[in-house]
């Protein structure tokens, strides 16, 4: 008797213990998952796709006193294109829009969507891997021969003067990127 007892203590115990220690789910978030199907020669990078660049601060001293002085610092970012078939494709062109400052298609227009004083007097000049100036128009830059399954273009960002007189304030730009292939 006390044996039944014992073990029906015991079931009752582990029933009990068994329901305080299950876990109730909550609720963590949303993942989204974003990515393209192409037929291309090539796969644009994720790590290439969505950049921030960092260009930290120029010096007004810098660039004052006259249009289109380049600063000093190049700030180097780059666009990987993975998965290259050359069978397919032997050439790659990049094709490069935003807003350009004083009609000049070479400067991207700094201070956009800024949500403090923006700077003026200032754009963003960015070169090729072959160090040609890039144009925001939307044409074909220079082709690159693809090489092998990754290829990576490294391009160069520097500050540049559009005015004689810059002013101090925000300098962030945006542009957007599409690729040819031939």
């Amino acid at each position: 008797m006390k044996k039944i007892l014992l073990n029906s203590f015991a079931m009752a115990f582990l029933a009990t213990t068994t329901q305080i220690n299950a876990a109730t789910p909550i609720y963590g978030g949303t993942i989204n998952f974003t990515g393209n199907a192409v037929n291309a020669a090539c796969a644009v990078s994720a790590k290439s796709s969505n950049q921030t660049i960092d260009m930290g601060q120029v010096r007004l001293a810098e660039l004052d006193g006259a249009v289109n002085k380049l600063s000093s610092a190049k700030t180097a970012f780059t666009i990987i294109l993975d998965q290259c078939d050359t069978n397919v494709a032997s050439q790659v062109g990049v094709l490069f829009t935003g807003s350009v400052a004083n009609a000049n298609q070479e400067i991207l227009a700094a201070g956009m969507g800024a949500t403090s004083t923006a700077a003026t007097g200032i754009g963003i000049h960015i070169t090729d891997p072959n160090g040609d100036a890039v144009k925001f128009d939307g044409s074909a830059n220079s082709n690159f021969t693809l090489i092998g399954v990754t290829n990576v273009l490294t391009y160069f960002a520097q500050f540049i003067s559009t005015a004689a007189t810059v002013t101090d304030g925000n300098t962030n730009a945006t542009m957007t990127f599409s690729v040819t292939y031939t």
